[in-house]
């Protein structure tokens, strides 16, 4: 019974050094849980962050000359003098945008010559009241569309500036381009074989030193570029398209005399 006793004691003994069995399986969990955890984390931290999609700001509104315009009317027998400050709404990427096109004296050329062109051509009666008064000034948001965002070739300032990663331009005959796609949502390709095409478009081979390459959109639209400066080493992508959209044209300021 004695050596019973004692091994009854030694037994409680060993029992109370040992740590529970639910409390070990509780500290490998943790730590594994742990290590899930971490590595959980490294991952998140690992993955390659996303440029989020660029879209277009706005509405802006900005005059469309700084002084008033004027011009005479086709007038049969008469003359009629049109006066107004025309003010163009629009959404663009960058609100700043327009504000270094209006420095550009190519671009006050351009507005002034299109808006004269399409007013001089009106008689009063095309002009004035609701409805053709908006018919005009919608005739003359289409025309200015593509001077105020003509079509962009790379990251560049100005429209006709040179494209500094690969060396290509708008081309000389770009006051015929039909394409108006948006620049954040196309891109040209450039291939290896002297190729180029935009998007899923056709591909259209040029020789190089051609100052326009007439190239066709998949919709059948045409821009022109210029690749007479294209690097020779270059080939790969670059963006295209304009930098943003003219919403409508306010009459503001509108007088015949």
């Amino acid at each position: 019974m004695a050596e019973e006793e004692v091994q009854e004691q030694e037994t409680e003994e060993a029992a109370a050094e040992e740590p529970p069995k639910s409390k070990k399986k509780l500290f490998l969990g943790g730590g594994f849980v742990a290590v899930i955890a971490a590595g959980a984390m490294a991952a998140v931290m690992a993955l390659p962050k996303t440029e989020a999609p660029k879209t277009l700001a706005g509405p802006f509104t900005i005059p469309l000359f700084p002084e008033l315009f004027n011009c005479n009317l086709q007038e049969q027998g008469r003359t009629r003098y049109l006066q107004m400050k025309p003010q163009a709404t629009y959404f663009t990427y960058d609100p700043e945008y327009m504000k270094v096109r209006v420095t550009d004296e190519l671009y006050r050329a351009e507005v002034q010559s299109t808006v004269f062109k399409i007013a001089s051509r009106k008689s009063l009666n095309e002009i004035y009241g609701e409805v053709n008064e908006s018919t005009f000034m919608e005739e003359i948001r289409d025309a200015l569309a593509p001077v105020l965002f003509p079509v962009h070739i790379g990251e560049t300032r100005l429209p006709w500036d040179v494209d500094p990663e690969s060396g290509l331009r708008p081309g000389l005959s770009s006051d015929k381009n039909s394409f108006r796609g948006l620049f954040h949502e196309h891109v040209l390709h450039v291939g290896p074989e002297q190729e180029m095409w935009i998007d899923d478009g056709p591909r259209t081979s040029f020789e190089g030193g051609e100052f326009d390459v007439r190239i066709v959109t998949s919709k059948g639209d045409v821009v022109f570029v210029d690749v007479s400066g294209m690097k020779p080493e270059f080939t790969g992508e670059i963006r295209i398209g304009v930098q943003g959209k003219i919403m409508r044209i306010l009459p503001v300021d509108l007088l015949v005399q």
